[in-house]
Protein backbone atom coordinates (compact mmCIF):
# COMPACT_ATOMS: atom_id res chain seq x y z
CA UNK A 1 0.00 0.00 0.00
CA UNK A 2 1.10 3.37 -1.16
CA UNK A 3 0.13 5.88 1.92
CA UNK A 4 3.26 8.00 1.97
CA UNK A 5 1.61 11.03 0.53
CA UNK A 6 -1.33 10.85 2.92
CA UNK A 7 -1.90 13.31 5.98
CA UNK A 8 -3.65 12.82 8.61
CA UNK A 9 -5.87 15.56 10.45
CA UNK A 10 -4.85 16.17 13.69
CA UNK A 11 -6.43 13.41 16.03
CA UNK A 12 -7.28 10.82 13.43
CA UNK A 13 -5.25 8.02 14.79
CA UNK A 14 -7.23 8.36 18.43
CA UNK A 15 -9.58 5.92 19.00
CA UNK A 16 -12.84 7.08 18.62
CA UNK A 17 -15.10 4.24 20.06
CA UNK A 18 -16.57 6.71 22.41
CA UNK A 19 -18.03 8.76 19.58
CA UNK A 20 -21.90 8.10 19.07
CA UNK A 21 -22.72 5.74 16.23
CA UNK A 22 -24.55 7.57 13.40
CA UNK A 23 -27.74 7.22 11.81
CA UNK A 24 -27.41 5.61 8.32
CA UNK A 25 -30.96 5.81 6.78
CA UNK A 26 -30.28 4.91 3.00
CA UNK A 27 -31.30 1.02 2.39
CA UNK A 28 -27.04 -0.07 2.19
CA UNK A 29 -23.81 1.98 2.84
CA UNK A 30 -22.41 3.75 -0.25
CA UNK A 31 -19.76 2.37 -2.59
CA UNK A 32 -16.05 3.23 -1.40
CA UNK A 33 -16.32 6.50 -4.12
CA UNK A 34 -18.94 8.19 -1.94
CA UNK A 35 -18.07 11.54 0.22
CA UNK A 36 -19.57 9.87 3.41
CA UNK A 37 -16.38 7.68 4.01
CA UNK A 38 -14.30 11.07 4.72
CA UNK A 39 -14.90 10.93 8.28
CA UNK A 40 -15.09 8.11 10.42
CA UNK A 41 -18.29 5.67 10.52
CA UNK A 42 -19.57 2.90 12.78
CA UNK A 43 -20.10 -0.48 10.43
CA UNK A 44 -20.07 -4.14 11.23
CA UNK A 45 -17.66 -6.26 9.25
CA UNK A 46 -19.23 -8.85 7.29
CA UNK A 47 -16.31 -11.17 7.09
CA UNK A 48 -12.39 -11.31 8.16
CA UNK A 49 -10.42 -8.75 7.84
CA UNK A 50 -6.90 -8.46 7.41
CA UNK A 51 -5.78 -5.48 9.27
CA UNK A 52 -1.86 -3.78 9.59
CA UNK A 53 -0.34 -1.78 11.70
CA UNK A 54 1.41 1.09 9.88
CA UNK A 55 4.19 3.31 11.42
CA UNK A 56 2.91 7.33 11.22
CA UNK A 57 5.92 9.71 11.04
CA UNK A 58 5.53 13.54 11.43
CA UNK A 59 1.33 12.76 10.69
CA UNK A 60 2.20 10.53 7.82
CA UNK A 61 1.44 7.29 7.65
CA UNK A 62 4.71 5.62 6.03
CA UNK A 63 4.81 2.18 4.53
CA UNK A 64 6.62 -0.16 7.94
CA UNK A 65 4.53 -2.35 8.82
CA UNK A 66 4.35 -2.55 12.69
CA UNK A 67 1.90 -5.54 13.08
CA UNK A 68 -0.49 -7.79 11.35
CA UNK A 69 -4.22 -8.86 12.69
CA UNK A 70 -7.39 -10.27 11.27
CA UNK A 71 -10.86 -8.70 12.69
CA UNK A 72 -14.02 -11.46 13.11
CA UNK A 73 -16.54 -11.44 11.18
CA UNK A 74 -19.35 -8.94 12.79
CA UNK A 75 -17.14 -6.86 14.39
CA UNK A 76 -18.09 -3.41 15.36
CA UNK A 77 -15.81 -0.44 14.88
CA UNK A 78 -15.33 2.68 13.32
CA UNK A 79 -14.15 3.32 9.32
CA UNK A 80 -12.92 6.24 7.46
CA UNK A 81 -11.47 6.21 3.81
CA UNK A 82 -8.05 7.09 3.25
CA UNK A 83 -5.78 7.25 0.31
CA UNK A 84 -6.76 8.39 -3.79
CA UNK A 85 -7.42 5.26 -5.07
CA UNK A 86 -10.61 5.25 -2.49
CA UNK A 87 -9.01 1.43 -1.48
CA UNK A 88 -7.88 2.11 1.55
CA UNK A 89 -9.49 2.71 5.22
CA UNK A 90 -8.23 3.67 8.17
CA UNK A 91 -9.51 1.04 11.30
CA UNK A 92 -9.92 2.20 14.67
CA UNK A 93 -11.68 -0.88 17.65
CA UNK A 94 -11.33 -1.81 20.64
CA UNK A 95 -9.76 -5.10 19.29
CA UNK A 96 -6.92 -3.35 17.86
CA UNK A 97 -4.03 -1.94 20.03
CA UNK A 98 -4.07 2.37 19.64
CA UNK A 99 -1.48 4.71 19.93
CA UNK A 100 -0.47 8.07 18.72
CA UNK A 101 2.75 6.34 16.44
CA UNK A 102 0.91 4.48 14.53
CA UNK A 103 -2.46 3.60 12.65
CA UNK A 104 -4.50 0.37 11.73
CA UNK A 105 -5.23 0.07 8.05
CA UNK A 106 -6.90 -2.42 5.69
CA UNK A 107 -7.16 -2.27 1.49
CA UNK A 108 -10.59 -3.12 -0.18
CA UNK A 109 -12.20 -2.73 -3.15
CA UNK A 110 -15.48 -2.01 -2.25
CA UNK A 111 -17.75 -1.71 1.02
CA UNK A 112 -19.12 -5.04 0.81
CA UNK A 113 -17.03 -6.27 3.38
CA UNK A 114 -19.01 -4.25 5.89
CA UNK A 115 -23.34 -3.34 6.88
CA UNK A 116 -24.62 -1.08 8.76
CA UNK A 117 -24.00 -0.33 12.50
CA UNK A 118 -27.24 -1.80 14.57
CA UNK A 119 -26.56 -1.30 18.29
CA UNK A 120 -26.80 -4.56 20.21
CA UNK A 121 -28.79 -4.22 23.50
CA UNK A 122 -26.25 -5.22 26.62
CA UNK A 123 -26.34 -8.39 28.15
CA UNK A 124 -28.03 -9.33 31.44
CA UNK A 125 -29.97 -6.90 33.38
CA UNK A 126 -32.90 -7.92 34.95
CA UNK A 127 -36.61 -7.58 34.35
CA UNK A 128 -38.87 -5.49 36.51
CA UNK A 129 -41.02 -7.71 38.76
CA UNK A 130 -41.76 -5.32 42.12
CA UNK A 131 -45.21 -4.78 43.03
CA UNK A 132 -47.27 -1.58 44.32
CA UNK A 133 -48.30 -0.54 47.59
CA UNK A 134 -52.40 -0.26 47.52
CA UNK A 135 -52.82 2.27 49.80
CA UNK A 136 -50.63 5.54 51.53
CA UNK A 137 -51.35 4.62 55.18
CA UNK A 138 -52.01 2.04 57.43
CA UNK A 139 -56.11 1.52 57.81
CA UNK A 140 -57.16 1.36 61.20
CA UNK A 141 -60.42 -0.70 59.74
CA UNK A 142 -58.61 -3.88 59.32
CA UNK A 143 -55.46 -5.91 58.57
CA UNK A 144 -52.97 -4.76 55.91
CA UNK A 145 -49.98 -6.34 55.22
CA UNK A 146 -47.21 -3.66 55.71
CA UNK A 147 -43.52 -3.72 56.99
CA UNK A 148 -42.01 -3.33 60.51
CA UNK A 149 -40.12 0.46 60.58
CA UNK A 150 -36.28 0.38 59.88
CA UNK A 151 -34.70 0.66 62.82
CA UNK A 152 -37.35 -0.49 65.17
CA UNK A 153 -37.48 -4.59 66.55
CA UNK A 154 -40.30 -6.53 68.77
CA UNK A 155 -38.95 -7.91 71.81
CA UNK A 156 -35.63 -8.62 73.01
CA UNK A 157 -33.12 -6.63 71.31
CA UNK A 158 -30.54 -9.80 70.51
CA UNK A 159 -33.18 -12.21 69.64
CA UNK A 160 -36.23 -9.40 68.54
CA UNK A 161 -39.53 -11.07 67.69
CA UNK A 162 -39.99 -8.27 64.88
CA UNK A 163 -37.05 -6.67 62.91
CA UNK A 164 -36.88 -3.57 60.94
CA UNK A 165 -38.23 -4.29 57.31
CA UNK A 166 -40.39 -7.57 58.27
CA UNK A 167 -43.36 -7.86 56.34
CA UNK A 168 -46.34 -7.77 59.12
CA UNK A 169 -49.89 -7.56 59.30
CA UNK A 170 -51.00 -4.27 60.70
CA UNK A 171 -53.44 -1.74 61.62
CA UNK A 172 -53.38 1.46 63.83
CA UNK A 173 -55.56 2.12 66.76
CA UNK A 174 -56.60 5.62 66.36
CA UNK A 175 -59.00 5.63 69.81
CA UNK A 176 -55.39 5.69 71.76
CA UNK A 177 -52.98 7.27 68.84
CA UNK A 178 -51.56 10.76 69.12
CA UNK A 179 -48.66 13.18 68.54
CA UNK A 180 -45.30 11.27 69.07
CA UNK A 181 -46.98 7.96 70.48
CA UNK A 182 -49.07 6.00 67.54
CA UNK A 183 -50.45 2.47 68.65
CA UNK A 184 -51.20 -0.50 65.94
CA UNK A 185 -52.40 -3.69 66.14
CA UNK A 186 -49.74 -6.48 65.19
CA UNK A 187 -50.69 -10.05 64.67
CA UNK A 188 -47.67 -12.18 65.94
CA UNK A 189 -48.36 -15.71 65.62
CA UNK A 190 -51.60 -15.33 64.84
CA UNK A 191 -52.73 -13.24 67.93
CA UNK A 192 -53.19 -9.17 67.93
CA UNK A 193 -50.49 -7.30 69.77
CA UNK A 194 -50.60 -3.81 70.76
CA UNK A 195 -47.79 -1.84 69.62
CA UNK A 196 -46.92 1.61 70.96
CA UNK A 197 -44.38 2.50 67.60
CA UNK A 198 -43.66 6.45 69.20
CA UNK A 199 -42.93 8.44 66.45
CA UNK A 200 -42.51 5.92 64.22
CA UNK A 201 -44.92 4.03 61.72
CA UNK A 202 -45.13 0.85 59.61
CA UNK A 203 -44.75 1.45 55.95
CA UNK A 204 -46.55 0.31 52.79
CA UNK A 205 -43.65 -0.06 50.96
CA UNK A 206 -40.01 -1.62 52.00
CA UNK A 207 -38.26 1.19 50.55
CA UNK A 208 -35.99 2.67 52.81
CA UNK A 209 -35.60 6.26 50.70
CA UNK A 210 -37.05 7.16 47.83
CA UNK A 211 -36.23 10.12 46.22
CA UNK A 212 -36.29 11.49 42.56
CA UNK A 213 -34.57 8.57 40.31
CA UNK A 214 -33.04 6.84 43.30
CA UNK A 215 -34.48 3.77 45.57
CA UNK A 216 -32.86 2.51 48.26
CA UNK A 217 -33.96 -1.21 49.23
CA UNK A 218 -32.99 -4.63 50.43
CA UNK A 219 -34.59 -6.39 47.63
CA UNK A 220 -33.39 -6.19 43.49
CA UNK A 221 -36.24 -5.21 41.14
CA UNK A 222 -36.45 -8.89 40.07
CA UNK A 223 -37.64 -9.48 43.35
CA UNK A 224 -41.75 -9.68 43.91
CA UNK A 225 -40.98 -9.28 47.18
CA UNK A 226 -40.27 -5.27 47.18
CA UNK A 227 -42.79 -3.07 47.28
CA UNK A 228 -43.33 0.68 45.89
CA UNK A 229 -45.24 3.16 46.21
CA UNK A 230 -47.82 3.61 43.77
CA UNK A 231 -46.82 6.95 42.59
CA UNK A 232 -43.30 6.23 42.36
CA UNK A 233 -42.49 6.35 38.42
CA UNK A 234 -39.86 4.62 37.02
CA UNK A 235 -37.97 6.53 34.56
CA UNK A 236 -34.90 6.43 32.04
CA UNK A 237 -31.92 6.49 34.40
CA UNK A 238 -33.81 5.55 37.62
CA UNK A 239 -31.11 4.30 40.33
CA UNK A 240 -31.99 1.37 42.99
CA UNK A 241 -29.37 0.85 45.07
CA UNK A 242 -29.28 -2.30 47.19
CA UNK A 243 -28.96 -2.26 51.36
CA UNK A 244 -27.50 -5.84 53.38
CA UNK A 245 -29.35 -6.44 56.43
CA UNK A 246 -28.04 -4.78 58.48
CA UNK A 247 -29.57 -1.21 56.38
CA UNK A 248 -26.34 -0.47 55.44
CA UNK A 249 -26.08 0.93 51.60
CA UNK A 250 -23.66 -1.44 49.86
CA UNK A 251 -21.92 -0.58 46.98
CA UNK A 252 -24.24 -2.85 44.68
CA UNK A 253 -27.13 -1.43 42.40
CA UNK A 254 -28.86 -1.02 39.27
CA UNK A 255 -29.67 1.50 36.61
CA UNK A 256 -33.08 1.55 34.50
CA UNK A 257 -32.51 1.68 30.41
CA UNK A 258 -35.96 2.56 29.19
CA UNK A 259 -35.47 1.29 26.23
CA UNK A 260 -34.35 -2.07 26.86
CA UNK A 261 -36.99 -2.22 29.80
CA UNK A 262 -34.32 -3.62 31.61
CA UNK A 263 -32.25 -2.92 35.08
CA UNK A 264 -28.56 -2.99 34.48
CA UNK A 265 -26.03 -3.27 37.21
CA UNK A 266 -24.09 -0.13 38.28
CA UNK A 267 -21.46 0.49 41.41
CA UNK A 268 -21.51 3.24 43.82
CA UNK A 269 -18.34 4.76 44.82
Amino acid sequence: MKFKNVILSAGSAVLLSATLALNINASGLPNNKSKYWNQARMVTTNKVVNAQQMQLKKGMITNKKLSSSKLKKNSDLYVRRVGNNNKEWLLFSNSLKQNKTSVWVTKQNDTKWMKKYVQKAPKGGLVSNFSRAKFDTIPSDNFVNAFFPVGSYLGDKDKPILKGGQAISVKKDDSDSKDGNNFYYIMVKGESTKVNMGSGQPTPYNVINVQDKMIVSQNTPEDSQAVLPMNFEIKDGTLWRIMDSNNKLTKNGYSYSNKYQKWFPVTFK
